[in-house]
């Protein structure tokens, strides 16, 4: 149990493989919520992108929308 509240970044990012910036497309790789904290006093979950299915991760492009969104609000809802 937590002892205290802590703001949440929800990254939902590692949305496409794209070799010139680095981007594998894979949720390992996501570093943006880190960034944004410096890796302290916060919540950080990183969320995928997913095809229509939602059973995997888009490693190419952005996923289908209805399908990302479902799979965030399962998620965090």
């Amino acid at each position: 149990m937590l002892d205290r509240k802590y703001p949440v970044i929800v990254e939902l990012s590692a949305g496409t493989k794209f070799r010139l910036s680095n981007s594998s497309g894979e949720v390992k790789d996501a570093n943006l919520g880190f960034g944004l904290s410096g890796g302290k006093g916060y919540l950080w979950v990183s969320m995928l992108y997913v095809p229509v299915g939602g059973q995997e991760n888009a490693h190419t492009w952005w996923g289908e929308m209805d399908a990302t969104v479902g799979y965030c609000l399962k998620n965090l809802g």
